[in-house]
């Protein structure tokens, strides 16, 4: 459906005889991949979560306590990290034809701002957490040694990696969807 005929359709309001309106733009393509990729990692974090609460109680049994404490710290990581994604996520608005096309395109504007700050920061609040528990849970079974030193690099470069890969895709994606929505906002209160 192309922009204006979703302009159109939404200033109309026949609700009754018009589909309800889809999300125009490159934001479209940005939210289905989030979604979709929020659902993998949820899915992932589910998972990686109940392998770590059965360690936390594991290892608290053998009388392992730091190992346990940094089962828990992931498992803690883990949930937190499902919940700030999952409030990230509640600001993406839905297009609604009783609501003004305006405040559709600044929400859409607000949370694709808040995309774009999650995906340029993930080392600080997502794999800095995480990064901490697995080099911790791995080094208290192991020990402090060359091998533990090399599997804490390795995490701190993935952790890294992930961070420039995300910054790029901000670049190449949220900003120009930013662009195009700020644009359509101009337009639109211009038009008002």
């Amino acid at each position: 459906m192309e922009w204006n005929e979703l302009r159109a359709q939404w200033k109309n309001r026949q609700t009754e005889t018009v589909p309800r309106p889809t999300r125009p733009g490159p934001a479209a393509r940005i939210w289905d991949t989030v979604r979709r990729r929020d659902r993998l990692e949820n899915a992932a974090a589910l998972m990686t979560g109940l392998v770590f609460a059965a360690c936390v109680i594991f290892f608290a049994l053998a009388g392992l306590w730091m190992t346990s404490a940094f089962a828990l710290l992931l498992v803690g990581s883990i949930a937190w990290i499902a919940l700030r994604l999952g409030r990230a996520r509640r600001q993406i608005p839905e297009p609604d034809p009783e609501q003004p096309v305006l405040l559709f395109m600044r929400a859409e504007r607000a949370a694709l701002e808040t995309q774009a700050r999650l995906m340029s920061s993930t080392f600080a609040w997502y794999w800095g957490p995480l990064a901490f528990g697995v080099i911790g849970f791995f080094a208290s079974l192991r020990g402090i040694d060359p091998v533990s030193f090399g599997y804490a690099l390795i995490v701190v470069f993935m952790g890294l990696g992930v961070e420039a890969l995300n910054r790029a895709a901000v670049r190449k994606q949220i900003q120009p969807a930013l662009e195009w929505v700020n644009e359509q906002i101009s337009q639109l209160e211009n038009e008002s």
